[in-house]
């Protein structure tokens, strides 16, 4: 098979080929120049408008509940969490794991933790949490007009 050829400039992890068990295959780059990190925005302005929700309290609880490491509310350097009147922003460094360069928190592990603070508020019933572009989440209410009408 051909070889590859290595990358000239920044650092480089070579993964052995999965079918021959050479390194001549997959090259993969852990890091070019600057640091790269993964942000993540979580939209709460629909039940922050309605006074259902507080994105201070919201920030807090994921400050305390992402795992880093295995280790919860173990942030450091790794992830900085961040909230303004409606958004809840999550920015995290890129972390070697398994020679490959991987985000600390991905966004599903983030719509995992927010349905988990919906449902701790006890507002799973109203509230659903729906994607938001590549990067980001928008929490919303269900649409109840639609119930109301099948009822009557």
């Amino acid at each position: 098979p051909p070889r590859i050829p290595a990358p000239t400039t920044g650092s480089c992890v070579v993964q052995a080929c999965s079918v021959c068990k050479s390194s001549h295959l997959s090259v993969k780059m852990a890091a070019r120049g600057k640091a790269r990190n993964s942000t993540f925005t979580v939209d709460c302005s629909a039940p922050v408008d309605r006074t259902v929700l507080v994105t201070s309290e919201f920030a807090d609880f994921l400050k305390a509940n992402i795992k880093v490491a295995g280790k919860a509310g173990n942030l450091g350097d790794a992830v900085t969490v961040t909230s303004t009147s409606s958004t809840v922003t999550v920015t995290s460094n890129l972390v070697t794991k398994d020679n490959a360069a991987v985000a600390a928190v991905s966004k599903r592990y983030l719509r995992y933790l927010t349905k988990k603070y919906i449902a701790k508020e006890s507002l799973l019933e109203y509230l659903r949490v729906l994607a938001d572009g590549p990067n980001g989440y928008k929490i919303t209410f269900y649409n109840l007009d639609d119930e109301e009408e099948e009822e009557e």
